[in-house]
């Protein structure tokens, strides 16, 4: 055969008792194709057909072509690996590795916290406003990314206390760096343990950062240019509660 190609099998394409095409599979190598190379075309022939036959039947009349029309569909095959012990017409690609993640430190925040606003249960459920008074957001010694700035009143943590005790948090504020730029912060994630720490915590009494787990995701804004790279990273951050703050410790997903 022309093209360095050795061996063909041509299978046809039918679907309801009509042709619409065949299935062409050629090799470079000299070898034969195998029974289980067979099976596989008429696999492939089979799903072909069926994809033809319902952009046929599918498609506005005046576009359909008439049945005498055939359809070539030509696959050329250059290689045939093994797979689990039978020999197929189709390669397969080394997988590309998924990266693992590792954690850098970036900035640490301590904010302020105002007094508790119950507001019971609500459609949403327990809902709980802390409000964030002030505080600060330091950056790790030594990071691109770090950042020095207060953290301005306003700003607050709408939870949702689960009927399980669990803490959803949502806190948003706002902080102003040395420099006179304004970052935006949410931070979104749960507060859990034992019933009698959660309930601690609730009263806000002092408790062992190990009795209970308070991890949250951080989100970054800002217009700042020399901050615009905070913007282009994921972060997450260990917590811990304190009668009138919270402190937690934020590390870039690398």
């Amino acid at each position: 055969m022309n093209y360095g190609l050795d061996r063909m099998i041509a299978v046809p394409l039918r679907a309801r008792g009509t042709l619409l095409g065949v299935l062409m599979c050629f090799r470079s190598r000299p070898e034969h194709f195998a029974e289980g190379h067979l099976r596989v075309a008429e696999e492939l022939a089979a799903r072909a057909a069926l994809s033809l036959d319902n952009a046929r039947r599918y498609t506005p009349a005046g576009d359909i072509p008439p049945p005498s029309t055939v359809v070539t569909v030509l696959t050329v095959v250059t290689q045939m690996p093994s797979v689990g012990g039978v020999t197929t017409a189709t390669s397969k690609a080394a997988p590309i590795p998924v990266p693992v993640p590792a954690l850098q430190h970036v900035f640490d925040v301590a904010a302020g916290l105002g007094p508790l606003e119950d507001h019971g249960e609500t459609r949403a459920g327990h809902r709980r406003v802390v409000p964030i008074i002030g505080g600060r957001i330091t950056g790790a010694a030594g990071q691109d990314l770090a950042i020095d700035a207060e953290i301005l009143p306003g700003g607050a943590d709408w939870q949702i206390v689960r009927a399980d005790g669990v803490v959803e948090i949502d806190a948003r504020y706002s902080a102003r760096t040395t420099q006179g730029e304004l970052i935006h912060l949410r931070t979104s994630g749960v507060r859990s343990g034992p019933p009698e720490v959660l309930e601690a915590l609730l009263r806000g009494e002092p408790a062992d950062p190990s009795a209970y787990y308070f991890r949250v995701g951080v989100r970054i804004e800002t217009s700042a240019p020399r901050l615009a790279a905070l913007e282009h990273n994921v972060y997450v951050a260990a917590a811990l509660r304190e009668a009138n703050r919270v402190l937690y410790s934020a590390y870039r997903v690398t």
